[in-house]
């Protein structure tokens, strides 16, 4: 048998692949998150949850030189996620927090995750897998409060929650979402919607019968046609996604910022040169001060990314 007495001269092999460029652990975020019980709630039910995951390769010992195989290589995506419980008294605070459990389970338990979406021969597939996955977390979720309310008495049969969570892996990000609890982009001084209410009141708006000044003080402004509820078998979530790019801001919320805080003050807060963390504050003491009527919750990243891989690919589908 023939042994290769010098690793050094391995010929160039074209049906190697190339070793893949750093690109989603160059992404810096800042995060930023704060929740309050409110003035009139006596329970907090907004639960959130702000997490990374990541692959990592590290050359421990080898004799194969550095340009063969990297000392060090890691892929970072990021989640952010709000649940704001229904239910009254402990019910709506066991349902969120128990959506956000069984949500995380399930991602720990995938057999993989998609860290990384600039392969541009699979991207469309990565991208329907990655939909795919997320729907099925929010299911997972689903089915853990139904299996709570077998069973159960008056509070936990009534129980539910609100779900929405975005996923960025460079510069992509997923927004999946199902109730009232908002996600929101700040770019270049605006302040864009990403998400659509799963409301009666919504619903009442965009057909035209109540007009925007009705909505934003309808006494059925809370009453949700989606949720991930004990009273429901199906799971019905929208699903977006955009391009990232240098600087923006996602903010996360439960209802309980909005319907105290208009838009324009949200926008004029996430405009000042300050960490995400007072950001996050200072949103929080403005539905206080406007009357905190229900519990509130903010989650809030700023994205810091590298060069975006298809600016220099025009043709590219994204």
């Amino acid at each position: 048998m023939n042994k290769l007495e010098d690793t050094q001269q391995l010929p160039a092999l074209s049906f190697v692949p190339p070793i893949p460029q750093p690109y989603t652990s160059l992404v810096q975020v800042e995060f930023g998150s704060a929740t309050h019980v409110g003035k009139v709630r006596q329970t907090n039910e907004d639960s959130f949850v702000i997490f990374s995951l990541s692959r990592h390769f590290e050359n421990l010992q080898s004799n194969l030189p550095p340009e063969q195989i990297p000392a060090l290589f890691r892929e970072v995506s990021y989640v952010m996620a709000v649940a704001d419980g229904m239910g009254g008294t402990e019910g709506g605070e066991v349902a969120s927090a128990l959506a956000l459990r069984a949500a995380v389970t399930a991602i720990l338990n995938a057999p993989s995750w998609t860290l990384r979406f600039d392969q541009l021969n699979f991207r469309e597939q990565l991208i329907a897998q990655t939909l795919e996955r997320g729907l099925g977390y929010f299911k997972a979720a689903h089915q853990a409060i139904l299996r709570l309310a077998e069973g159960g008495g008056p509070m936990v049969n009534r129980m539910g929650t609100t779900l929405t969570a975005t996923y960025s892996s460079g510069h992509d990000l997923f927004v999946m979402h199902i109730g009232d609890s908002r996600a929101y982009l700040f770019r270049n001084g605006q302040l864009h919607l990403l998400t659509r209410d799963h409301t009666l009141v919504q619903d009442l708006l965009e057909a035209g019968k109540i007009t925007p000044e009705e909505a934003a003080h309808h006494r059925l402004g809370h009453v949700l046609t989606r949720a991930l509820s004990a009273q429901s078998n199906e799971v019905k979530i929208e699903i977006g996604s955009l391009r990232l790019e240098d600087g923006d801001l996602i903010l996360l919320c439960s209802d309980g910022l909005n319907s105290m805080v208009d838009a324009a003050t949200i926008a004029a807060t996430l405009a000042k040169p300050v960490p995400p963390p007072e950001m996050c504050q200072e949103l929080i003491e403005a539905a206080l001060q406007a009357g905190g009527r229900d519990n509130v919750t903010v989650v809030l990243g700023r994205y810091h990314l590298p060069a975006d891989p298809f600016r220099a690919q025009p043709s590219a589908t994204t």
